[in-house]
């Protein structure tokens, strides 16, 4: 995978999917469970940020970050998205997700991930941070501060020229 590109899916949830110019995917993904409901709905960008080293003797440093309330996205209970640049310099974009939820407490979800698909993945299937599948896998964990829900999504560690291993790690608030 070349370097633009790359660096296009790094920041991807970063626009949430927006930079792609993502459409809705033909792949079959079951409807989600009705008893986890916290996913659904429309979330603003709170932060987001790109994290590398290039050995493994170094501390993970910032390496690109989000400007927060600048994206949104809406998830929807059929397993589809909509991500909205919020300063309306690129269209809508639409993409499918699937909720996998190992532990909930409340109507929080403790231990989970959250698989999305979009325009773009599934020909790059297997290559950096992406699965075999053609999905971006997030962990997810959704919290509530203040009063507001709050998602918290994390990548799996992932080597990407110069680093030797770097995550994207971004949290949302229910709106």
């Amino acid at each position: 995978m070349n370097m633009k590109k790359l660096f296009a899916y790094l920041i991807l949830f970063t626009i949430v999917f927006a930079n792609m110019g993502a459409g809705c995917s033909d792949k079959d993904i079951d409807p989600q469970k009705e008893e986890y409901t916290s996913l659904i709905g429309y979330w603003k960008l709170r932060y987001g940020e790109t994290k590398g080293r290039k050995s493994t003797t170094e501390e993970f440093k910032v390496i690109v970050t989000a400007k927060p309330e600048t994206v949104a996205i809406e998830f929807f209970a059929d397993g589809s998205f909509v991500s909205h640049d919020l300063t309306g310099t690129i269209p809508d974009a639409k993409g499918k997700w699937k909720l996998n939820v190992e532990q909930v407490e409340d109507k929080f979800i403790t231990a989970g991930t959250l698989a999305i698909w979009m325009d773009g993945t599934e020909d790059d299937a297997a290559t950096e941070f992406l699965e075999p599948d053609g999905s971006i896998l997030f962990r997810i964990i959704t919290f509530n501060v203040n009063g507001k829900d709050q998602i918290d999504l994390l990548t799996k560690a992932y080597a990407s020229y110069p680093y030797q291993a770097a995550y994207n790690r971004y949290f949302y608030s229910k709106q």
